[in-house]
C-alpha cells in the first residue's frame, strides 16, 4: 500500500478480533506531520508478516497499539521510519498482554522518548527481535514494564 495521508493510512477499531497479515505500508506521508501509518485500537489484535517502512510522521512512524485486550505480532519489519518528535512503535494501554517476536527494527529515529514507547500496565514482551542502526533513544518505558529477550 502506498499512502500519502497526514494521519492514519490504516486504522483498526475492532469489537472482538482484528488482524493484519502480509501487509506492507510504505511512504506514508511525505512530510513530518501526522501520526500512525497503522493504528490498532482496542480488542484482540494480531499483526504478522507485515512491513511498515519509509514512513514519515510527527509521532508514531511505524505502528501504534492502543488499549488492546491482547496484541501479538510476529515476523514484522519496521525500517527507515522518520519522526520529527518521537516514537516508531507505540504501545499505549492500561492492561492486556502485548507480545512482539522476530521483528526487524532497523534504521529508525526518535529524537525524544524512544523508538519503542511503552505506557501502561500488563505484560509487555519483545522476543528475538533485531534492533540495528536506530538513532537517538531505543526504549522509553513511561509506565509499566518491558521484558526484552534477545
Amino acid at each position: 500500500m502506498f499512502c500519502h495521508s497526514t494521519s492514519f493510512c490504516l486504522y483498526f477499531a475492532p469489537t472482538q478480533m482484528n488482524g493484519a497479515e502480509y501487509l506492507s505500508i510504505s511512504s506514508c506521508s511525505q512530510s513530518l506531520s501526522g501520526t500512525y501509518p497503522i493504528h490498532f485500537y482496542s480488542g484482540n489484535q494480531r499483526v504478522d508478516n507485515t512491513n511498515s517502512s519509509m514512513n514519515n510522521a510527527y509521532q508514531n512512524s511505524g505502528i501504534g497499539i492502543t488499549s488492546p485486550s491482547s496484541f501479538t505480532s510476529s515476523h514484522c519489519t519496521f525500517s527507515n521510519n522518520n519522526v520529527f518528535d518521537s516514537i516508531c512503535i507505540g504501545f499505549y494501554s492500561t492492561s492486556g498482554t502485548i507480545s512482539m517476536s522476530f521483528a526487524n527494527i532497523v534504521h529508525n529515529n526518535s529524537p525524544s522518548l524512544g523508538i519503542e514507547y511503552i505506557q501502561g500496565t500488563g505484560s509487555r514482551k519483545m522476543m528475538y527481535c533485531i534492533f540495528h542502526s536506530n538513532q537517538n533513544y531505543l526504549f522509553c518505558v513511561y509506565s509499566g514494564s518491558l521484558e526484552v529477550h534477545i
